[in-house]
């Protein structure tokens, strides 16, 4: 599966909610060496319930907007 993800690094508070098909991210993770990737990811993996190694970053590793890609585990089929 994969979701569209709008980022805001550096934000106030760490807060995740979907609005018009695509989720918006905020963190309090600065984007400086790659921090709030792996913030967005833990994030994701929490609201899914999936480990972080089942998601990846498919597009838009250095911009807010990015495209991630979520592996199924045999316990979600």
């Amino acid at each position: 599966m994969r979701i569209n993800v709008k980022a805001y690094p550096k934000s106030h508070t760490n807060l995740i909610y979907e609005k018009d098909g695509t989720y918006i991210v905020r963190t309090t993770a600065p984007a400086a060496g790659n921090l709030a990737n792996k913030a967005i990811i833990k994030m994701i993996s929490d609201k899914f319930s999936i480990g972080i190694s089942n998601i990846k970053i498919i597009s838009g590793q250095n911009f807010r907007e990015k495209i991630l890609e979520l592996k199924e585990t045999k316990s979600d089929q």
